[in-house]
């Protein structure tokens, strides 16, 4: 089923979607499937590279041949992908990773050669959000939930 076989309906002011043929019977069985997990693809221009990067890191790392691969840690997972024409600029991922110590998780990857990102700092929306570029120009975010403080 492709997005433009799906129509927006509207009864009652509460929006509703008509589709243009009928549900596939999998859906009878279990018509609201649960979301597991999402694994943002990256891009890189030397896969030997990102992986040393990612292993300096703390994650463990695998590749499958020499165009594709993945970095996994504490249940996070980033895969990657070979892209002999990587432009940073053009072609660069970005991920958002929740942490329980942004400050903590900032230490351990400041260190690392090739990679740089701003210090964490607190937001107005109660989270202390910091960063780390590769040095493909990919992009994790990450932020840890701010102490509240007592009044």
């Amino acid at each position: 089923m492709l997005l433009q076989d799906i129509e927006p309906q509207v009864e009652d002011s509460a929006p509703q979607l008509r589709l243009h043929q009928p549900f596939p019977a999998v859906f009878a069985m279990n018509p609201t499937p649960r979301l597991e997990s999402v694994a943002p693809v990256f891009s890189t221009a030397n896969l030997d590279r990102w992986l040393d990067h990612y292993r300096a890191l703390g994650f463990e790392v695998k590749n499958y041949g020499q165009i594709y691969g993945y970095a996994s840690r504490d249940g996070v997972t980033i895969h990657v992908s070979v892209n002999a024409n990587h432009d940073p600029a053009l072609t660069a991922g970005c991920a958002y990773v929740y942490v329980d110590n942004a400050d903590a998780l900032h230490a351990l990857w400041s260190v690392v050669p090739g990679g740089r990102g701003p210090a964490p700092t607190d937001t107005p929306y109660g989270l202390r959000e910091g960063g780390h570029l590769d040095p493909d120009g990919n992009l994790i975010r990450y932020g840890s939930r701010l102490e509240k403080k007592a009044n």
